[in-house]
């Protein structure tokens, strides 16, 4: 069943996999590597289709380092949690994402570096949600982010290189 109005993500012939790879409560953990294809359709409009979900997920996880993954058509490629400062991103290829290449929305500090985003809907989501820690830093070095235009709500388009809500700190 092609996602419509009244066929959310629920529904549909493959299966949901929310989070491919989730880490919690693991300081200090490393992932090296990992292949990440997802079957997220490009020509459907996001309202219908859109699906909470992450290729790689960090939940309670400070000073993580993850490095060297190829990730093609997700909703996001990587979720940064709840208390999981001082994560990494090293060498990320990331292709087709219909929502956010990175979601930060806790806003935990941290450093993304030599990496390529390409075709995101949404380059860095610092949507802050709960009690985000309002100090909190992103640096970026050798980041190349191209944003891509998909259906949404009706009209093709894409979102901003960062997606900030709330007060400014």
């Amino acid at each position: 069943t092609r996602p419509r109005n009244g066929y959310d993500c629920e529904r549909g012939d493959d299966p949901i996999n929310r989070y491919p790879f989730a880490i919690e409560g693991a300081k200090g953990a490393k992932v090296y590597g990992g292949l990440f294809k997802g079957n997220i359709p490009l020509g459907t409009d996001w309202q219908f289709t859109y699906c909470n979900s992450a290729g790689i997920r960090l939940e309670n996880v400070p000073q993580a380092r993850v490095s060297n993954q190829r990730m093609d058509r997700l909703w996001d490629a990587f979720r940064i949690g709840k208390r999981s400062q001082g994560f990494e991103i090293r060498n990320a290829w990331v292709t087709n994402t219909r929502d956010d290449c990175v979601e930060n929305d806790f806003l935990m500090s941290g450093k993304i570096t030599n990496s390529l985003f390409d075709g995101c809907f949404v380059g860095i989501s610092l949507a802050p949600r709960g009690k985000p820690d309002r100090r909190a830093e992103i640096e970026m070095d050798r980041v190349l982010l191209r944003l891509k235009a998909y259906d949404y709500k009706g009209k093709v388009r894409h979102g901003l290189p960062f997606k900030l809500r709330g007060k400014p700190p």
